[in-house]
């Protein structure tokens, strides 16, 4: 069992933590679709409906995804294997970002004002198990500028294959 790092008010939170940690626990259900010797961050889906989806990511060394949200979803994010870094902010207007390390077992989750970005500080390629409600459908990326805050740069369409195969059905 990994055991949670903190509880959540929220019960949205808590119910995406547990589902995240839930699945970290099944490496019996995701080992066999971990890329080995992946050059970039990869994902593969594990569950999927009209309302959440999980997945799994690889982050090889030194991949990272830079400052985003997750277009109004809630998720969780639970690493099983290395060391995940996580930079975040509560909201588009937080003055300040924040930074905590993130070491097997540690779970975040996060509301749909939620920014982040996620690097694998590591020696070894980083997995983690991801979950998001609604679905994750696109993603606006910001840059901080200290004194001023979050500028939001760019939206993008989620090209996350489970994503992408159900917009064309």
């Amino acid at each position: 069992m990994l055991g949670f790092a903190r509880s959540f008010r929220s019960p949205t939170l808590q119910w995406l933590a547990t589902v995240a940690q839930g699945w970290a626990e099944q490496p019996e259900v995701w080992r066999r679709l971990v890329h080995y010797g992946a050059a970039g961050r990869w994902v593969e889906p594990l569950a999927v409906n009209e309302h959440s989806e999980v997945w799994l990511q690889g982050w090889p060394v030194g991949e990272h995804v830079e400052l985003h949200d997750h277009g109004g979803a809630s998720g969780a994010l639970c690493v099983v294997e290395g060391h995940l870094a996580e930079t975040y902010a509560e909201g588009p207007r937080t003055p300040r970002l924040r930074r905590r390390r993130l070491a097997p077992g540690a779970v975040s989750a996060f509301g749909p004002e939620y920014i982040h970005d996620v690097v694998n500080a590591g020696a070894t390629q980083a997995l983690s198990i991801q979950v998001y409600t609604p679905r994750l459908v696109s993603m606006t990326f910001y840059d901080f500028h200290r004194g001023r805050g979050l500028e939001a740069v760019r939206s993008e369409l989620s090209d996350h294959p489970v994503v992408a195969s159900l917009s064309s059905t």
